[in-house]
């Protein structure tokens, strides 16, 4: 194996000394800093890793290092900052390497206790518009063996009490109108175009209710919200079907099958709908 180089920076009683390592500047580039582990030529690369240091067991409520990975900022009037790129490594014969962001765990035993949160939001803006947060996979352009890759957004189990709740929100605005949210899927060019199926959780408790999805358009200042529901068109065949079922009843005479109210609106001033 290669020969090994290490260094330790001593502190004193109370603060641990730094270690600072910076490229120099430059009156036109700055220098670049490479931090790289070691190649493998017949087994694996070497591994590199960036940690903060652990608190001790003082009975104090201290917090641990922190690591901070900034990118530059930018002077000039219509420059950029800088980017920030974490990227898996390309699998040249085999699969890609992973990303992965893990908040840390908590190892008290009081429902106080909660593990770290993952927080990703857009760059603030102090004239126009705040940054955009993508998730998305890679769109697939090779031969017709593969397909693009999924995105899955999901709660965690639990074992104890509620799981975990998925809210997916806009913003609200205070001169303009409130966010959107569209939910897309994807078109077919030779086969049929992508299904939306929303479902709610079952139960086997026997006293337990199956979950609810409730669908309501909100009270305007002038005018209450629309809720449209239409299938679609069929350019060669049928246009699509509407199917409204209710569920069916347990066994006995008590228990009977779900209802189906359609009802119109009230109007004080004017017509019922």
């Amino acid at each position: 194996s290669g020969g090994d180089v290490g260094g330790e920076v001593k502190g004193g009683e109370g603060v641990g000394g730094e270690a600072i390592f910076k490229a120099g500047s430059g009156s036109g580039i700055g220098g670049s800093v490479d931090i790289a582990s070691g190649d493998g030529s017949a087994g694996s690369a070497g591994v590199v890793t960036i940690r903060a240091g652990n608190t001790g067991d003082s009975g104090s409520p201290l917090d641990a290092g922190h690591i901070s990975l900034l990118s530059g900022q930018n002077q000039n009037a219509d420059g950029k900052g800088g980017s920030l790129d974490l990227i898996g490594g390309h699998g040249k014969l085999g699969s890609g390497g992973n990303v992965v962001i893990s908040g840390g765990l908590a190892g008290g035993e009081s429902q106080d206790s909660f593990g770290g949160s993952i927080d990703v939001v857009g760059g603030n803006a102090a004239e126009g518009s705040t940054g955009t947060v993508s998730l998305r996979s890679s769109s697939y352009e090779g031969n017709s063996l593969g397909r693009s890759g999924d995105v899955n957004v999901a709660s965690g189990a639990s074992d104890g009490l509620d799981s975990g709740t998925l809210l997916v929100s806009t913003g609200s605005s205070i001169l303009g109108a409130g966010g959107s949210i569209d939910v897309n899927v994807g078109s077919g060019s030779s086969g049929d175009g992508g299904k939306i199926r929303i479902a709610s959780g079952q139960t086997s408790a026997e006293d337990g209710k199956g979950g609810s999805i409730s669908v309501e358009a909100m009270s305007g200042g002038f005018e209450g919200g629309s809720v449209s529901v239409s299938t679609g068109r069929g350019s060669i065949s049928s246009g699509g079907d509407f199917s409204v079922k209710v569920g069916n009843g347990g066994p006995g005479s008590e228990r009977a099958g779900g209802k189906v109210d359609i009802s119109a609106g009230f109007s004080e001033g004017s017509l019922g709908g």
